[in-house]
């Protein structure tokens, strides 16, 4: 069963916490972004330092976001697992790939042999994506549907009506198609 769930406003990431599905993870700081391996507890210590970031494996996402009252945090799992603490995760459909649809997002840089990094001459700087060599880069997307009750002005006043919203999570790293 696939779930969302979400922390506001934490001291810090959750004790409990397994980083064990996110091989990959986006991190960024205000001088920096950079693509991680998350191979061990030390990697993902450091991936924990940065200010905003999204860690995420073929069965689980999670981002982050530090704000002034505090660490936000949200997960998406597969596996109906939650983030500890959070309460109960709410369901989500996952929308079903499309026959010839390529759910992917290409990532910055071309594949510089003689540097043996990508790279992207407006950024100007290597880009290290772990485990890919030669080749464009990509992240591969789910997506889901989350159904929302929202509160909107009606004919007697203020009503609830049900919405759909579409989310999109990354589920790993890839050579493009």
């Amino acid at each position: 069963m696939s779930v969302i769930s979400f922390l506001r406003g934490q001291p810090g990431f959750p004790d409990a916490l397994d980083w064990s599905g996110f091989p990959t993870a986006i991190v960024e700081s205000d001088a920096e972004i950079e693509c991680l391996a998350l191979g061990d507890a030390n990697d993902a210590e450091l991936a924990q330092g940065y200010p905003v970031g999204v860690a995420f494996g073929p069965r689980a996402e999670l981002r982050w976001r530090q704000r002034r009252d505090g660490l936000h945090l949200v997960l998406i799992s597969d596996d109906g697992a939650g983030l500890p603490e959070a309460g109960k995760p709410h369901a989500l459909r996952p929308v079903p790939e499309e026959e010839g649809e390529s759910l992917q997002c290409y990532l910055w840089g071309e594949w510089d042999g003689t540097a043996q990094c990508h790279v992207e001459r407006r950024i100007p700087r290597p880009l290290r994506y772990p485990g890919q060599t030669g080749a464009r880069v990509a992240l591969r997307l789910k997506r889901y549907e989350l159904e929302l009750e929202v509160s909107a002005a009606g004919s007697s006043g203020v009503e609830t009506e049900q919405t759909v919203a579409r989310i999109s999570r990354y589920a790993g790293i890839h050579t493009a198609e």
